[in-house]
């Protein structure tokens, strides 16, 4: 995949869209002599949307309103267009803000192909400051961890125990042990206490503290009691498999119970089109690989079975605008993993080994110190 090298200047184009006439301009970067534009800035001055599809490189451009569209890939310089395979110069761009950087003749020709409207002209070049470094957007200062339902929302159950109180023990117990490893960083947990709070309430509280990360802590329940293990998700509009998308619609259901909406699926998948999204997913994939990795061990000590990392739709992650994941720590409906989530010493494993992940993921994107 190619990674975008940093910007010395930008300029404008104009543009005229075809579904209102409305005419304005586009910010395009300067690369290295090539000039490209974001596909969030594109689709969002168009009126198009944008779905990326990471694990296959790839991002679907779709007209809304004429139903016509295009596959771009960062692996080729050739895109599917209506499906034509259409040639252009240069190639796409994976960028850690702006997802993907189209190569501005790709996007005059999809802006003409898809009938979103017209690039013209080139207008003023635009100075812009020194780019900041890397990871620095991202760097570690305020995690919320969300212990899932409260409450009235009991979350999934066996017997007399609950996942909600399953949760908030284990997410108390984490905050205590990130602020010891990581005592620069603020911890924040959407709920102290057994109380209901709503998946909007726990976004909103995420993102009015400008948090640099959500960890969603979860147990999973399935109708085979055969069924264990943890797994590690991440936002995606398409659900790895049909375990994941059982999972997601567990976890979204006091949501979907309680929204006010025609159709509930289809408004969770439009919150996508927003590509502010898009700039946080590489980061969350990389907090929940290294979660996996740190929970792996845990397979020979305490006989857990991880079950990787993946990806559906979850309500909640969708709403937090910053990196994010969602980690189901095991089945309650299975008893090997009950009988482990109920233990003492499994809990500190588990906790220890989510705290060594967040080290390594703060070394990551810690900003780096400047020189003398």
């Amino acid at each position: 995949m190619a990674l975008a090298a940093a910007s010395p200047a930008r300029a404008e184009w104009r543009y005229a869209r075809v579904a209102d006439n409305a005419e304005g301009s586009v910010t395009v970067s300067v690369r290295n002599g090539a000039t490209f534009v974001s596909a969030r800035q594109f689709c969002f001055a168009l009126g198009c949307s944008v779905f990326y599809q990471w694990a296959s490189h790839r991002a679907v451009i779709q007209n809304k309103t004429e139903r016509t569209g295009a596959i771009v890939s960062s692996l080729t310089s050739v895109a599917l267009v209506e499906g034509h395979v259409v040639d252009f110069d240069g190639e796409v761009v994976s960028d850690e803000r702006e997802g993907y950087l189209l190569p501005l003749s790709l996007a005059v020709r999809l802006a003409g192909e898809l009938k979103l409207g017209k690039i013209t002209e080139r207008r003023t070049e635009i100075a812009i400051k020194s780019p900041e470094p890397a990871g620095s957007s991202f760097a570690l200062k305020t995690i919320v961890l969300d212990p899932g339902h409260g409450g009235n929302d009991m979350g999934t159950g066996f017997g007399s125990i609950y996942e909600k109180d399953v949760t908030l023990v284990y997410a108390m117990r984490l905050r205590d042990e990130i602020m010891k490893a990581l005592p620069d960083v603020k911890v924040i947990l959407t709920r102290e206490d057994d109380r209901y709070v709503s998946l909007p309430d726990r976004a909103k509280l995420a993102n009015s503290l400008n948090a640099n990360l959500f960890l969603s802590i979860h147990l999973n329940h399935a109708t085979n009691p055969k069924v264990e293990g943890t797994e590690t998700y991440i936002l995606s509009p398409d659900a790895t498999d049909d375990d994941a998308k059982r999972t997601a619609l567990l976890e979204n259901d006091t949501w979907l119970k309680s929204a006010k909406i025609g159709d509930a699926g289809n408004t969770i998948r439009s919150i996508l089109v927003d590509m502010e999204q898009t700039k946080y997913i590489q980061n969350s994939a990389l907090v929940a690989s290294m979660i996996h990795q740190d929970l792996s061990p845990l397979g020979k000590t305490h006989g857990l079975k991880t079950r990787g990392v993946k990806q559906a739709m979850f309500y909640v992650l969708s709403q937090v605008a910053m990196p994010s994941t969602l980690v189901e720590m095991g089945f309650l409906s299975n008893t090997g993993d009950r009988s482990r989530m109920m233990n003492v010493l499994f809990r500190d494993d588990f906790v220890s080994s989510l705290v060594a992940a967040l080290k390594r993921y703060a070394d990551k994107v810690k900003v780096p110190e400047k020189e003398n």
